[in-house]
């Protein structure tokens, strides 16, 4: 399947309903209203495809933007790739898609920390969302956490709109995931008080801190407690007898 037929492939299932809840939620690219279960559905179907991902994300299309982030080869993605594909992407949701497949990405931290040095609110974002999942993948070190820890208690309430909510988010991925900080990230999260974050005409909201990262800990400590399953014994074939 090439771009052209993928993008059909969206078109026959996009519906106005769905593309309307998608540009109140901030979509920028055209969106078709294509489901995100469809979308995994096409995802399955077209595999790793890291020139089809290009051509899918160039198209324009909020849906195809997503695809392509799932599709991309991680191994084959340069900063280059990344940083070209962060100067068109201009909404949350696709500044979202970017920086979990950026966090796969081998050099991921070094484009984190290029990131929030950048001026402007979505290469601070994706920056910022980056480094959250690098901290929940634990490919964060302490040292470099706890200066980010700094930087957030300064600098959260004077940053752009959806730059607070990322690096709330990247404060709560620390303390959520980092027992050695988690009391440090609850202390700066006591100092910034409520971040406030304007969603637009959304139910969503922006987690408070300390609650949010407690029930990070409460899930960790319940999967570690449950015991795991048994894989059932494979049954032995009969002995053949002879005859």
């Amino acid at each position: 399947m090439n771009a052209k037929e993928a993008l059909e492939w969206l078109k026959a299932r996009g519906s106005s309903t769905v593309a309307r809840v998608y540009r109140r939620h901030g979509a920028t690219a055209e969106p078709l209203g294509v489901t995100y279960a469809d979308l995994k559905t096409l995802v399955k179907a077209l595999g790793t495809n890291p020139e089809l991902a290009k051509d899918l994300f160039a198209t324009g299309v909020h849906e195809a933007r997503i695809v392509a982030f799932e599709i991309a080869d991680a191994g084959r993605t340069t900063a280059k790739d990344l940083d070209r594909w962060l100067e068109s992407a201009r909404d949350h949701v696709t500044i979202g898609a970017l920086a979990s497949f950026a966090a796969k990405v081998p050099e991921a931290p070094a484009i984190a920390a290029a990131w929030i040095e950048r001026a402007g609110e979505w290469p601070t974002s994706a920056g910022w969302t980056l480094y959250g999942a690098l901290a929940a993948q634990g490919r964060l070190g302490e040292a470099e956490a706890a200066k980010l820890l700094e930087r957030i208690r300064k600098g959260i309430q004077a940053a752009p709109n959806r730059t607070r909510h990322a690096m709330n988010g990247a404060l709560i991925a620390i303390g959520g995931s980092m027992e050695p900080l988690r009391g440090a990230a609850e202390d700066v999260a006591r100092a910034i008080g409520k971040v406030e974050v304007d969603h637009g005409d959304t139910d969503c909201v922006t987690p408070s801190a300390i609650p949010y990262m407690a029930k990070m800990w409460e899930r960790s400590a319940k999967k570690k407690a449950s015991p795991k399953k048994k894989a059932p014994a494979k049954k032995k074939a009969p002995a053949r007898t002879k005859a």
